[in-house]
């Protein structure tokens, strides 16, 4: 059984499926690690056979330490075996995913997906903000073109490495068809097997992790009335991520209460559908490069709790409450606001379908080929 995509994971996945329909690429290979495969859906297969141990308690200091060895490893030598692979095809245009490109003698691409490690390096661990300082500048001398998931990351790249003007730009991400607003009765088998009922629960998805402010949303939750966290628990679903061990503990806490649900990842065919039985989504994170599970929630018919922090607003639009991620008493008063203010509810639900509309998966993929051609031809 599949386990739903992270950002990057969902990013290359959907990219990867709207290159095999394209007829404007004459031919598509597709990398994983250090080898190659056929078709989007064998990437699929392969990136849930490596480590997705999702599930549990958080890992011991000890694991997080020998992971991050392990991945630092992979990340030194990945470059220059990958420019060995690649040697054949110097002709392609080489497309990174990520802030990591390889030694290719062709073009190269990269979409940078946010700045975070240097704009709040505080959310990352240190192994990983002096990774991206010491990487970023060979990125900006090889890359021929640099894909931002919005124009707040657009600005941010530049705000950082100025060089890159004239070579960055911005491509919005998609909602798959998959998501979308559906009958409570077409809810109610998914829903039971996790405990849920179609309307009565307030749901983030997203990381544990302090960037994504969880911990903030889970202290403005708890000083609602208990009979209205009883009433709509609030629902998390994310893997753990860096430094999270004080949120799990209060996530354990609550959900001794009955008023706290943490679901850690669920399948694919079971998330739309947990999306979409929702009262209230919430996503208060200090700092997104996009925010694609405000857009996923937009297209599920469910209103929408946002920070005005970052590249949200950019997404949101006017279809979304804003909030300070920095004020517990304002994510509060939203909260408590939607979830018992059934026409504001709606009024934003409609607003946020409306909006949902302007985003596609299909139109990344096109205009990821058409920022192809600034470089092809040089």
């Amino acid at each position: 059984m599949l386990m739903s995509l992270t950002g990057i994971g969902r990013y290359t996945y959907e990219l990867a499926k709207g290159f095999r329909k394209s007829p404007l690429l004459e031919k598509v290979k597709f990398q994983f690690l250090l080898g190659w495969v056929d078709d989007p859906q064998t990437l699929i297969d392969k990136y849930h056979s490596g480590d997705k141990a999702h599930a549990g308690a958080p890992a011991s200091p000890f694991k997080q330490w020998a992971h991050a060895q392990a991945r630092s490893a992979f990340w030194a030598v990945s470059p220059t075996i990958k420019g060995i692979i690649t040697a054949p095809y110097k002709d392609y245009i080489y497309h990174s995913p990520s802030f990591v490109l390889p030694h290719f003698a062709g073009k190269c691409v990269s979409t940078v997906h946010d700045m975070s490690a240097f704009r709040v390096p505080q959310y990352h661990p240190e192994f990983r903000v002096r990774y991206q300082e010491k990487i970023f500048p060979h990125l900006v001398k090889k890359g021929n073109l640099f894909i931002t998931d919005s124009e707040f990351s657009k600005r941010e790249l530049l705000d950082f490495f100025p060089a890159c003007e004239n070579r960055v730009v911005s491509v919005a991400l998609g909602a798959d068809p998959v998501f979308q607003k559906r009958d409570k009765e077409a809810l109610a088998s998914v829903l039971a097997a996790y405990g849920l009922q179609a309307g009565a629960y307030t749901l983030s998805v997203g990381t544990i992790e302090p960037r994504k402010n969880v911990e903030r949303l889970i202290d403005a939750y708890a000083s609602l009335p208990i009979e209205l966290r009883l009433h709509c628990p609030l629902v998390l679903v994310g893997g753990q991520g860096w430094n999270s061990a004080n949120i799990h503990h209060k996530i354990g806490l609550y959900s001794a209460q009955g008023w706290l649900k943490y679901l850690h990842f669920v399948p694919d065919s079971d998330l739309p559908l947990i999306y979409s039985g929702a009262k209230v989504f919430a996503c208060i994170s200090h700092y997104e490069g996009f925010g694609l599970p405000v857009l996923e929630a937009m297209a599920s018919g469910v209103p929408v709790i946002c920070s005005n922090a970052a590249s949200l607003p950019e997404v949101g639009g006017e279809a979304v409450l804003y909030v300070d991620p920095e004020q517990t008493e304002e994510v509060r008063d939203a909260l408590a606001q939607l979830i018992v203010d059934d026409v504001k509810c709606a009024h934003l639900a409609t607003l946020g379908l409306a909006r949902a509309q302007l985003f596609s998966w299909e139109r990344a993929a096109e205009q990821t080929i058409e920022a192809y051609t600034h470089i092809a031809g040089r």
